[in-house]
């Protein structure tokens, strides 16, 4: 039985911002005061594309999307398509 892609993507999306909120909800010790990070993330899958250099260009496309509309979020290469 093949998994459909999509479903497992949106998976993966969804605990890649689990992660990502907790992540930015920590609280560093720096050499003179705490900080917070955050990070953006971009996902793809090999559904549009049949290369796996491909589908790290998707991914990277969408990473730099997620930074591009605000930084600190997850977004998938399909949210653009």
């Amino acid at each position: 039985l093949e998994q459909p892609i999509g479903p497992y993507r949106d998976r993966v999306s969804a605990k890649l911002d689990r992660l990502r909120t907790q992540f930015s909800a920590l609280e560093f010790q720096g050499a003179e005061a705490p900080f917070q990070v955050s990070f953006s993330a971009g996902v793809s899958d090999s559904r549009s594309v049949s290369d796996v250099a491909d589908v790290l260009i998707e991914a990277d496309a969408a990473l730099y999307r997620a930074k591009d509309a605000g930084r600190n979020r997850v977004m998938t290469a399909d949210d653009f398509t």
